[in-house]
């Protein structure tokens, strides 16, 4: 008899369009607008050598501290290339010309400014921006260190053998440890809240399950409720093939984002569908609260649901990235207890940190928080009772 409900609502829920539109096709729609919007986000972000010029007199020929140091920035780091998502792009264009050719460059726009050596390093630039204040940067620097190294040489000659090389070398004290096994992408927080979203969605097939088993909102229930079967048993049942229908949309959103969107989530394809299970079976049980809650109609449970999703979407970032890290900080509690923060979050946990830690918190809350509104919907179940039908 249970499998047999299983099979005939598992049937019956297939054939419903509006259910399958918002709970399946809806979120890939989404997904692809996403897509769209964002398919040129990191490119128009990319770093692009700065074009400068330097004046090829005596003064530069002369000065071989100089000519290391912008070589050395002018030049495409390949080790940077290979150990981030970093071009290695160099940090200067740089060209050597005559004082006369680089003041035609800049006024021609070929170059954002350029250097003449001498006595001092003048910086010439035709206005004032990020680009320009990068070599005014860059220039004060070489000449800080170049009178460093002067002042110790003056006072011990020996030590220029030391210091001959680095002019242009950087000392670097501090080092940079990643704090997560993937380098940061903000653009992840949308479609890891638009699954979230999704998970939440599945609120709507919870919702119909409860309906169906509440004689005094159809006349469809009223019948339900007068066959000999166990209300309980039958609600499993039908919950059931209502969440094996939601984890089916929700795994066919992954592989979408994944195989065509190219969206990363880490190579632990195990926690993938954990978390995809999880959330959506957290979802399913949202959606059948609401419904066992109250005696309101079903249009006002729906209107509810379709709030409380898009309140718990929009606070997991889905409309506003930085809203997700802003409401952490400000509410760190109600983040907790946010579910579409807690599915998102499980996601970029998997795709950032090189540990499990924060992962397994965010499943064991959405787990707990399932199983406090599977013991509400089970008491309200059993308290049901009609008078007539």
């Amino acid at each position: 008899m249970f499998a047999h409900i299983y099979l005939t609502r598992l049937k019956i829920s297939f054939r419903d369009r509006q259910m399958l539109f918002w709970t399946l096709l809806f979120p890939l729609i989404l997904a692809t607008f996403f897509g769209m919007a964002f398919s040129n986000l990191h490119s128009g972000e990319a770093f692009k050598a700065i074009p400068i010029a330097v004046v090829d007199n005596d003064a530069y020929q002369k000065d071989s501290a100089l000519q290391q140091a912008l070589q050395a920035v002018s030049q495409k780091d390949d080790s940077t290339a290979e150990n981030s998502q970093d071009s290695g792009e160099p940090l200067f264009s740089l060209s050597r010309l005559s004082e006369a050719a680089a003041e035609k460059a800049l006024s021609d726009g070929k170059i954002i400014g350029y250097l003449i050596p001498g006595a001092t390093l003048q910086i010439i630039v035709g206005d004032t921006g990020l680009q320009q204040t990068i070599l005014k940067i860059f220039a004060d620097e070489y000449l800080h260190l170049q009178s460093a190294i002067q002042s110790i040489v003056g006072q011990d000659p020996a030590a220029w053998q030391t210091l001959s090389g680095r002019v242009n070398e950087r000392i670097d004290l501090i080092r940079d440890k990643p704090a997560g096994a993937a380098d940061p992408d903000n653009v992840l927080v949308y479609y890891y809240a638009l699954i979230a979203m999704s998970c939440l969605y599945g609120g709507f097939w919870g919702l119909k399950e409860i309906i169906l088993i509440q004689g005094n909102l159809s006349d469809q229930a009223a019948r339900i409720n007068l066959v000999p079967v166990h209300k309980m048993k039958l609600f499993i049942s039908s919950l059931l093939a209502a969440l094996t229908i939601q984890y089916l949309s929700i795994l066919l959103l992954i592989a979408y984002l994944n195989f065509i969107l190219k969206i990363s989530f880490g190579s632990q394809i195990g926690y993938i569908l954990l978390a995809g299970l999880t959330g959506s079976v957290m979802g399913v049980a949202i959606g059948a609260f609401i419904g066992a809650s109250s005696k309101l109609g079903e249009g006002i449970k729906t209107a509810f649901l379709i709030a409380i999703s898009m309140i718990c979407s929009f606070f997991s970032g889905l409309m506003v990235g930085d809203i997700k890290y802003l409401a952490n900080k400000a509410f760190p509690l109600l983040s907790r207890l946010n579910p579409a923060n807690l599915v998102s979050d499980a996601f970029y946990a998997l795709y950032y940190y090189d540990t499990y830690t924060r992962y397994w918190t965010n499943i064991g809350l959405q787990l707990l928080l399932t199983a406090i509104l599977f013991l509400f919907i089970f008491l309200a179940i059993r308290r049901q009772r009609y008078a007539s039908l």
